[in-house]
């Protein structure tokens, strides 16, 4: 019984599959007979086989010897160490930094003109004094007179977190 030629889109599917041996009997004979009687899919078939050689190569790997785990602990202990003058250095930093959180947290929240601190907003108009104060008692003293200053301005304004 013959078998029909294949052409090249099939041959050339098949190729991968021929390296691999998973094609049946019949069915890499036919892709043989093919690749043998066809120029551009012998070099294709060469080409991969080529290729997977060199990827079978390139995935090899020797085995380790026996004081790799005790080379490996080593190394990593020896990264952990730090000098005593880099110690130092990093607390430094770390002091540092933790000081400037805590300065910029204290400006954040002290309220510019706070009571105590000695600053009073320049556009805060005077207390109103009220009609007792000024000797005229017989008139109570509108509501309107007796409001409180606006509250001072801050340094910064709160921000929402969201």
């Amino acid at each position: 019984m013959s078998t029909p030629n294949l052409s090249c889109a099939e041959a050339r599917a098949a190729l991968s599959d021929r390296l691999d041996d998973l094609l049946e009997p019949a069915e890499a004979e036919r892709v043989d007979a093919h690749v043998a009687s066809c120029a551009a899919c012998g070099a294709a078939l060469a080409a991969r086989a080529h290729v997977k050689s060199a990827l079978e190569h390139a995935w090899a790997v020797e085995p380790a010897t026996g004081d790799l785990a005790e080379r490996a602990l080593e190394r990593f202990a020896a990264s952990r160490v730090m000098s005593p003058g880099r110690r130092r250095l990093a607390l430094a930093a770390s002091h540092l930094a933790a000081l400037a959180a805590g300065v910029l947290l204290a400006l954040t929240l002290i309220p510019q003109g706070a009571p105590g601190a000695g600053v009073t907003p320049a556009s805060s108009p005077p207390a109103p004094q009220s009609a007792v104060a000024q000797g005229n008692e017989a008139e109570p003293a509108s509501p309107s007179s007796s409001a409180a200053p606006p509250a001072p301005p801050y340094l910064f304004a709160p921000r929402r977190i969201r």
